[in-house]
C-alpha cells in the first residue's frame, strides 16, 4: 500500500508533495486498506465538503488491492451458482484481470461464445466494511484536521460513506442499474454500456460483456508521466473523449434520466473511435421528475449567465430551514454571482482542472450550507458528478467544460423537452379540459354575475399587514375581481348578435360600470 500511495506522485513533486495535506490524506487511506481506499474516492466526489485540492489528490486513488486465490473464488462462485464455475462458463481465467478493493474481475467465455467479464465480491466484505465505517466513524476528528468545513458534520460525511458502501455492495442492484443503462444507453454512438448477462448473475457475482479499451485512470497516469502525448498515443483523441464524457452525463441526467453517478477515472474506459465505455454501476441515481425540469431551468439561465433565472430556480431547488434567512442568501447569492461572471473570462485558462462554472456550483452548494439550506440528495449526486467529471476531462488532457458543453446541450433543450411532452394522452388531456372550460365558462360567468348583484360575492382574504396595507390589497382584490369578471361579460358579448336584445343592453351596462369600478379603484391604488 505504500507503494502505491507513492505512485500517485509525480516524481518531480514527491518532495513536496509527500508534506501537503492533500498527499498526507491520500498516504494514510491507502495505507489503511482497500475499503479506505474507496472512501477516499467517495470524499473525492464531495468538493463541496472538501477544499479543490484535496479532492483532486483524493481522485487519483487507484482502487487496486491484493489478488484474492483462485480457490476462494471458486467456492463463491460454486456458492452462488450451485455449480462449479467449469459448469456455468465454457472457460474462465484463474488469473484476475483487475482486483479492486469490492470485487475481483475474471475473464470468461460463455457456452456461446462471448467474452465475458465475471465481477466477483470479495469474500467477508460486509464483516469487514462493518468494521471499517466503526473506525472511520472514531476517526471522523481525524477529517477536521484535514479542514473539512464547520458547516459539515464528520459524522454527516461517514453516514453518506456508509449509505455509499452499501449500495457498493448489493450487486443485485448493480445489475439492475446496469441492466436499466444498457436499456437507455445502448443505441448512444458516444458511449457504450456493457450488455448485462443476468442468467450468470448472482448475490456476489456480475457478469456483463466485456469492453476493451484503456482505462481513464491510464489516461491520467500517462498524461502526468510525460508533457501533454500526442492523442495519437493512445489511440483515442483526448479532446473528443472529454466532450463526449461530459455530453453524455448531459444526455443521461436530462433525457435518458438516469445517470452514473460515479464517473471515477477507474470507471471509465476510453474506446476505439474516443467512445466513452462506462463500467461499475454500484452508484446510478435519477432526478424526480419536478427536480429535474427546475435543474434543467437552472443550468439553462446559468449557461445563459441569466442571473435572476438562476435566482428564480435555486430557490425552488434548495430546502431552506428553521434557521434560513433568505435575505442573506440572496445578497450573498447575487454578490457570488457576479463575481463568478467577472470571472468569466478568464475561462479558457483552465489550468487547475476545473472551469470557472464548476467552480461556482462549488460555492453555490457551500453558500447553502452556510445559511443552512439544504440541497436534495439528487441534486449534490448530479453536482458532484459533473464537477468529478469535468475534472476527469482535463485530466486526460481535454479542454470540454460544463459550460462548454452544456451551452450546446440546453440551446434546444426546452423545445426538444416541450415536443417531448406532448404524447397523446397528454393532448387529449388538454383538450379535454379546454372542451371542459369552454362548456362551463358561461355559466360560470352568470353565476358571478348574479352573486355580484344579490351582494353574495365574497373573497376570503387573510392579511397581517398594519390596516393601510390591508385596505391596498382589499382594494387590489376587488380589482382583480372586476377585471376577471369583465373578461367574462366581455367574452359573452362577443356573441352579442345571437343574444337577446334586452340582456345584450343589460350586459353592455354591466360591463361599462365594471370598468367605471376598475378605473376608480386604480385612482385610489395610486
Amino acid at each position: 500500500m505504500d507503494r502505491l500511495a507513492g505512485s500517485l506522485i509525480a516524481p518531480e513533486e514527491s518532495s513536496a508533495a509527500a508534506r501537503s495535506g492533500p498527499e498526507r490524506l491520500v498516504r494514510f487511506l491507502a495505507r489503511r486498506g482497500p475499503l479506505f481506499v474507496k472512501m477516499g474516492q467517495f470524499l473525492a466526489l464531495r468538493p463541496d465538503v472538501l477544499p479543490q485540492a484535496y479532492c483532486e489528490a483524493l481522485l487519483q486513488l487507484v482502487d487496486r488491492a491484493p489478488a484474492i486465490d483462485w480457490k476462494s473464488i471458486e467456492q463463491i462462485l460454486t456458492e452462488d451458482f450451485g455449480a462449479p464455475p467449469a459448469k456455468i462458463f465454457r472457460s474462465i481465467r484463474k488469473r484476475p484481470l483487475a482486483a479492486g478493493s469490492i470485487a475481483q474481475v475474471h475473464l470468461a467465455e460463455t457456452h456461446g461464445g462471448e467474452t465475458v467479464a465475471v465481477k466477483v465480491q470479495r469474500p467477508n466484505l460486509r464483516a469487514q466494511a462493518d468494521r471499517d465505517v466503526r473506525l472511520a466513524r472514531r476517526l471522523a476528528r481525524f477529517l477536521e484536521t484535514f479542514r473539512i468545513g464547520p458547516l459539515v458534520a464528520p459524522t454527516e460525511v461517514v453516514d453518506e460513506i456508509e449509505d455509499w458502501l452499501r449500495q457498493e455492495l448489493d450487486f443485485a442492484r448493480e445489475l439492475d442499474n446496469q441492466t436499466r443503462m444498457y436499456d437507455l444507453l445502448h443505441t448512444d454512438p458516444r458511449v457504450r454500456i456493457p450488455r448485462p448477462f443476468a442468467e450468470l448473475s448472482a448475490a456476489r457475482v456480475v457478469t456483463s460483456e466485456y469492453i476493451e479499451g484503456i482505462a481513464f485512470s491510464e489516461l491520467v497516469r500517462r498524461r502526468g508521466a510525460a508533457p501533454r502525448p500526442r492523442s495519437g498515443d493512445l489511440s483515442v483523441d483526448a479532446a473528443v473523449l472529454a466532450e463526449n464524457l461530459l455530453l453524455s452525463l448531459f444526455h443521461q441526467v436530462f433525457r435518458a434520466r438516469r445517470f452514473h453517478a460515479d464517473p471515477h477515472p477507474g470507471n471509465l474506459v476510453a474506446m476505439p473511435g474516443s467512445i466513452v465505455g462506462f463500467v461499475d454501476f454500484g452508484l446510478v441515481d435519477t432526478l424526480p421528475a419536478n427536480t429535474e425540469e427546475v435543474q434543467a431551468a437552472y443550468l439553462n439561465a446559468l449557461y445563459n449567465n441569466d442571473v435572476h433565472g438562476m435566482y428564480v430556480s435555486i430557490i425552488r431547488i434548495l430546502e431552506p430551514t428553521p434557521e434560513t434567512d433568505l435575505e442573506p442568501f440572496r445578497r450573498d447569492f447575487y454578490e457570488e454571482t457576479q463575481r463568478w461572471l467577472a470571472r468569466l473570462e478568464d475561462e479558457a485558462e483552465n489550468v487547475s482542472g476545473r472551469s470557472t462554472t464548476g467552480s461556482y456550483l462549488i460555492v453555490l452548494m457551500r453558500l447553502a450550507r452556510q445559511h443552512r439550506m439544504r440541497v436534495p440528495r439528487s441534486i449534490l449526486a448530479l453536482y458532484r458528478t459533473l464537477l468529478t467529471a469535468e475534472t476527469v476531462a482535463y485530466q486526460i488532457g481535454g479542454t470540454a467544460t460544463l459550460r462548454s458543453v452544456g451551452r450546446r446541450f440546453f440551446a434546444g433543450f426546452p423545445i426538444e423537452r416541450l415536443l417531448r411532452d406532448l404524447t397523446p394522452e397528454r393532448v387529449t388531456a388538454s383538450l379535454m379540459q379546454l372542451a371542459e372550460i369552454a362548456r362551463s365558462a358561461p355559466g360560470q360567468v352568470q353565476e358571478i354575475l348574479s352573486d355580484l348583484a344579490e351582494g353574495r360575492f365574497v373573497l376570503a382574504v387573510r392579511s397581517d399587514e398594519s390596516e393601510r396595507k390591508r385596505r391596498a390589497n382589499n382594494r387590489r382584490t376587488r380589482l382583480l375581481a372586476l377585471a376577471i369578471i369583465s373578461t367574462g361579460v366581455a367574452a359573452l358579448l362577443t356573441g352579442a348578435d345571437r343574444l337577446d336584445p334586452t340582456l345584450s343592453t343589460l350586459l353592455w351596462t354591466v360591463l361599462a360600470g365594471l370598468y367605471a369600478a376598475i378605473a376608480v379603484l386604480w385612482w385610489r391604488l395610486k
